[in-house]
C-alpha cells in the first residue's frame, strides 16, 4: 500500500484492530469514545520508531515531526498482532508563497 504526507505532518493510518485495551479482564478493540495514545502501535519510518498518539481500532495518528522528506519503501506499522509493510512518500512542506512586491507609490 502507498501512501503521501508532508514532512512535519501527521499520517492517519486506517484498518482494523489498530489498538487493543484491556477492559475489566477482557481485551477489547478501543472505540472512538476513547481515542487515544497508543504505544503498542508503532509506525517504523526509516531510522524513525514512532508511536500512535492518537488510536482507535480502525484508525491511528502519527506525528512526523523530525521526518525528513524521501522515498520510505520499508516502512511498518507494528500492532500487538503484528507487522504490515508501508510504502510511504514524506513530500517536503509546501512554501508559502511570496508577499507580493510594493513600489514606492503603493502598486504592486
Amino acid at each position: 500500500m502507498g501512501m503521501s504526507v508532508a514532512a512535519g505532518g501527521t499520517l492517519r493510518v486506517f484498518g482494523r484492530s489498530l489498538v487493543w485495551d484491556v477492559d475489566e479482564n477482557q481485551t477489547v478493540c478501543r472505540s472512538a469514545t476513547a481515542r487515544g495514545p497508543a504505544p503498542t502501535t508503532v509506525l517504523r519510518l526509516g531510522g524513525h520508531v514512532i508511536p500512535a498518539h492518537a488510536a482507535t481500532c480502525f484508525e491511528a495518528s502519527f506525528d512526523l515531526q523530525g521526518v525528513g522528506a524521501g522515498q520510505y519503501s520499508s516502512a511498518t506499522l507494528s500492532t500487538v498482532w503484528g507487522q504490515a509493510p508501508l510504502n510511504i512518500t514524506v513530500t517536503a512542506p509546501a512554501q508559502p508563497d511570496a508577499p507580493p512586491v510594493v513600489s514606492e507609490n503603493g502598486l504592486v
